[in-house]
């Protein structure tokens, strides 16, 4: 079994079900439990259409970059990609408490993926944004 894997995806949201496919395959042959690796996928998922949808400021295909590792008590998965630098870490929290009509657009996604992880860092190296996502599994 495979503790370690490497997939790399152009910006377009049609590659986010084969992303689905590869991870989904990685936790069934780790016996990674069904809803944490749900979680762990929505949360991907987030930040990959998150990428697709706000980093790039012109037509063409990059390539976003993901390895998720699988240790004894963690599954990670570090995403890199070469759009514009943001650190999603340091936006603002939102207020799950105010009604719907009055919640300001945008954030929902970045307050999904903290509470779906349980550790995230952010870099920026070589004009990359590399996000680390951490789910801890014992």
């Amino acid at each position: 079994m495979d503790k370690k894997i490497s997939i790399s995806l152009i910006n377009k949201y049609d590659e986010i079900p084969r992303v689905a496919e590869i991870i989904g395959k990685f936790g069934n042959s780790n016996n990674i439990e069904e809803k944490l690796l749900n979680q762990f996928f929505l949360s991907i998922d987030e930040v990959l259409t998150n990428i697709i949808t706000y980093s790039f400021k012109d037509n063409n295909e990059h390539i976003i970059k993901l390895v998720v590792k699988l240790d004894s008590a963690c599954l990670s998965v570090s995403i890199e990609d070469d759009g514009v630098a943001f650190n999603p870490l340091e936006q603002q929290g939102i207020n799950t408490n105010l009604a719907l009509e009055e919640k300001p657009i945008g954030g929902l996604g970045i307050h999904l993926v903290k509470n779906l992880t349980d550790e995230q860092y952010y870099e920026r190296t070589e004009c990359k944004n590399i996000l680390t996502l951490r789910k801890i599994i014992k």
